[in-house]
């Protein structure tokens, strides 16, 4: 790539499902931690405790359960309803956390895309994921040292899509200019949301090619693959 003046200055990337391959290091942290404790594991129980997993974790973005509260829940209501006896919930979600720490897969191109961005614009990341697990990941993956700065929700008392998540990054970074900023990520209700509360441009990372039929969330952008961000982003030069 050429060394352009883009529109945006600014990137934030959501990490989890938009650099990381966080299905991987969850059904592998997962499968590890039932064999551990002699559970039964399968694609429908995995299937299972994500449904759980991501129903708390849409309620830790709304502020209505704690961290500590998602974190035993998720495995409570998952033994609960996969008939699992025998099993601390809190031991299985140490372990847990303790192995998803050692998946730091990255997404086809996340490399190549994050490589080729720095030293152009100002990069970040920006998630709601558990710090003693984020920073493990980030640090055993080759991202380790491509971003000018990182928020993690866990430190910071606020989560996406929080206002107050995004006004501490913006007093944290040296651009001010809302306009020249743009937050990418999979999630409509965390990033999609959230960059509509913090009034930045949003970029939805959508695979699947998803309907967006179940939330307010306004996109600016909607791209399939993370590729298709350098064309986004050559549009908008001089823009």
């Amino acid at each position: 790539m050429s060394n352009p003046t883009y529109r945006y200055t600014t990137l934030l990337f959501d990490a989890d499902g938009t650099l990381f391959d966080y299905r991987r290091a969850s059904w592998e942290a997962m499968k590890r931690t039932m064999d551990r404790f002699s559970a039964p594991f399968s694609e429908a129980l995995f299937d299972l405790y994500q449904e759980k997993n991501m129903a708390l974790w849409e309620l830790y973005e709304e502020g209505k359960v704690t961290k500590s509260e998602l974190e035993l829940r998720r495995f409570s209501q998952f033994f609960e309803e996969a008939g699992i006896t025998g099993v601390s919930p809190a031991e299985a979600n140490q372990s847990y956390i303790s192995l998803l720490g050692e998946g730091a897969y990255l997404l086809p191109g996340a490399k190549e895309l994050i490589n080729s961005l720095q030293g152009k614009v100002s990069l970040y990341l920006v998630t709601n994921g558990l710090k003693r697990t984020q920073y493990r990941r980030l640090e055993r993956s080759p991202l380790a040292h491509s971003f000018d700065g990182v928020f993690i929700s866990d430190e910071m008392g606020y989560q996406k899509p929080q206002k107050g998540y995004f006004d501490y990054v913006f007093s944290h970074i040296p651009e001010k200019d809302r306009a020249r900023m743009l937050i990418i990520g999979d999630s409509l209700t965390s990033d999609i949301r959230g960059g509509n509360n913090a009034g930045i441009d949003t970029c939805w990372l959508n695979p699947k090619g998803a309907a967006n039929t179940t939330t307010d969330a306004v996109c600016t952008y909607e791209i399939a693959r993370l590729e298709e961000l350098y064309g986004l982003l050559s549009e908008q030069l001089a823009k």
